[in-house]
């Protein structure tokens, strides 16, 4: 294992000091365990986690996070509001409500997802459709926050100056 500092994160798990330390130790677990193992990005730091019971959804901290997942789960699409109820238990109106509207915007803008173009027959809210099932899957192992930096890192590392 590899570790940076304290062995473990404010969170208590034992941490990796990066993502290509956590996935060897992943494959190494998976060689060994029957659950899969698989790694992800802490939300509380920069440290890296192994899943210790395969991945499981509900163990997703962030909107963003969940949102992602659903939509790699239901490509065929994300109703918003029946997602804030169920899945986020929301309110309508409350100020996580607005937050996760913010939430989809940013994925939509991202080009991790995209709104239906047509209203299906009986819906009366937004559906949300799954548009870059790669940068999905990533906002679910690193977050949001952290894809953003990511995919704008390139862009300024090649900027002259």
């Amino acid at each position: 294992m590899t570790w940076t500092g304290k062995k473990t994160c404010p969170c208590a798990r034992p941490r990796y000091s990066s993502e290509t330390a956590a996935a060897r130790q992943a494959a190494a677990e998976n060689r060994r365990c029957d659950p899969v193992v698989t790694a992800y990005r802490c939300e509380g730091s920069r440290a890296w986690h192994l899943t210790g019971r395969g991945f499981q959804p509900t163990a997703l901290r962030s909107a963003a996070r969940r949102l992602a997942h659903r939509l790699v789960a239901h490509p065929a699409g994300v109703l918003l509001d029946d997602f804030r109820a169920t899945t986020l238990g929301q309110r309508p109106g409350s100020k996580p409500w607005k937050s996760t509207w913010r939430t989809a915007n940013r994925l939509v803008a991202l080009g991790a997802a995209a709104y239906a173009p047509d209203v299906l027959e009986g819906e009366t809210q937004p559906r949300l459709l799954l548009a870059d099932d790669r940068a999905a899957r990533r906002i679910v192992q690193i977050g949001l926050d952290a894809y953003i930096e990511e995919t704008s890192r390139p862009a300024l590392e090649a900027a002259p100056g």
